[in-house]
């Protein structure tokens, strides 16, 4: 059998801690001063196109809960100090092989033990692997070589196939700002990467934090999914569980909920998924998106506050560094092109001369902002109509000052002359939708 970097790495290594959970084992070791897993899955098939068991090994902590169970110390394997040896043997079918792992390993008291992994038949049906201590194998050994862990911090390669993958999921997608929502993701990645030559954590760890990083928005905003069919990463199965627990639950009813859902379920991950959270939020408390108005810079601090109290022990420099962007972040006024803070109360859409004015501190405003905004981008795409040619925010005196002004009227005016309003026709879905908010809005217009 080919050698393996994770066998390799856990030999002759303090262990601290096991755990077990469905059909995983995980064993905890101190190496170079880092907590590191070596974990181990066991598998057993029957079947005609394969009969046998096998074993894959990985470098990632498991989630504290998978599906109904939960992540327990191990009773049979905490007596193990230091693992000496493992070993493999096979017995080869017509149609698979059996393999036996022999762990062998130094106990508390500094006595040699062994524990065996053995496949357990049932009229040539492989049913269960059993733990045997201090047992032989008769299988065949195989001999194997020891081989080094990386010494990379992470893989470039796995970065440009999460990356790749993410491209194509995002598609045209912007941020608030008007970028390609690549911009967001790389800041994210980017966040841990510099993040590993102050906080320390393994090189399988570095990798999936990454990974989520990149792809913490698919499932919240686009079609795809990430699994092992659409995106070949190692310790996949790790990176959706890290996805998911980064993914709001927008059928909660608000976003509250969704927030602490998503922070319990991220709890329940291990400490390098948890650090993508706390990247996220540095680089989205960059300055706020201008048309965002008091209140929602204001909630979104106080989320910010909500998700370092709670993942604060994931990373150190991450936490610190949000809690510096908390610290410095402006909530009552925005910076003006100059870079000078202005008072913020209103939001203009400008139509030649002509004026539509929001009052940014409506409850409704930001979901009218969004629906004129995107009604216009989406009307000057579709059928090459410009209701807007900008927007932007104006203080109370430049707005009392205002004499040309616009109402919902304007906008209905323009959509009929294209008859994009016509009762006789049938309605484009989005447009009516996009009305239907924006009359639901018609006192946040001045």
């Amino acid at each position: 059998m080919v050698g393996n970097r994770y066998i390799s790495d856990i030999k002759e290594c303090k262990i601290v801690a096991v755990y077990e959970v469905s059909r995983y084992i995980e064993f905890c070791y101190i190496k170079d001063d880092i907590q590191k897993s070596f974990t181990i899955e066991k598998h057993c098939h029957f079947g005609p196109m394969y009969d046998g068991c096998w074993f894959e090994f990985g470098g990632v902590a498991l989630p504290l809960v998978f599906g109904t169970e939960v992540k327990q110390l191990s009773k049979r394997f905490g007596d193990v100090e230091s693992i000496e040896e493992i070993n493999f043997y096979t017995k080869e079918l017509d149609n698979g092989a059996y393999i036996d792992l022999e762990i062998t390993y130094i106990d508390k008291n500094g006595l040699k033990q062994s524990y065996l992994f053995h496949p357990q038949p049932h009229e040539e049906e492989v049913h269960e692997i059993v733990v045997l201590k201090n047992k032989k194998s008769t299988f065949k050994l195989q001999k194997a070589q020891d081989v080094e862990m990386p010494k990379e911090q992470y893989s470039t390669k796995n970065y440009k196939d999460a990356l790749a993958f993410a491209l194509k999921a995002h598609g045209e997608q912007k941020t608030p700002e008007g970028l390609p929502y690549a911009f967001h993701i790389v800041s994210v990645a980017n966040e841990i990467i510099n993040s590993l030559s102050m906080h320390t954590i393994s090189y399988d760890e570095a990798n999936l934090s990454i990974a989520c990083a990149l792809l913490h928005d698919v499932h919240e905003d686009t079609p795809y999914e990430v699994n092992k069919y659409n995106v070949d990463l190692p310790h996949i199965d790790s990176v959706v569980w890290g996805v998911q627990a980064l993914t709001k639950d927008t059928s909660l009813p608000n976003k509250q909920e969704q927030m602490n859902r998503s922070l319990k379920a991220l709890q329940e991950q291990p400490k390098c998924v948890q650090m993508v959270k706390l990247a996220d939020r540095i680089t989205n408390l960059a300055p706020a998106p201008l048309f965002w108005n008091k209140a929602k810079r204001k909630s979104y601090v106080e989320e910010a506050k909500q998700i370092l109290k709670v993942l604060k022990d994931s990373n150190s420099y991450l936490a610190k560094k949000l809690q510096d962007k908390i610290d410095n972040y402006q909530t009552d006024k925005i910076l003006n092109n100059h870079g000078v803070p202005m008072e913020d109360n209103y939001l203009v859409f400008f139509a030649q001369e002509k004026q539509l004015i929001l009052d940014k501190n409506h409850k409704k405003y930001l979901k009218t902002f969004k629906a004129i905004n995107r009604l216009n981008e989406y009307v000057k795409k579709e059928y090459d109509l410009e209701l807007f040619n900008r927007w932007d925010n104006r203080n109370t005196f430049v707005v009392k000052a205002t004499q040309k002004r616009l109402g919902i009227s304007y906008i209905v005016e323009v959509l009929n002359k294209k008859e994009l309003l016509n009762l006789n026709k049938q309605i484009d879905d989005k447009i009516a939708k996009f009305m239907s908010i924006i009359y639901e809005g018609e006192e946040v217009v001045l």
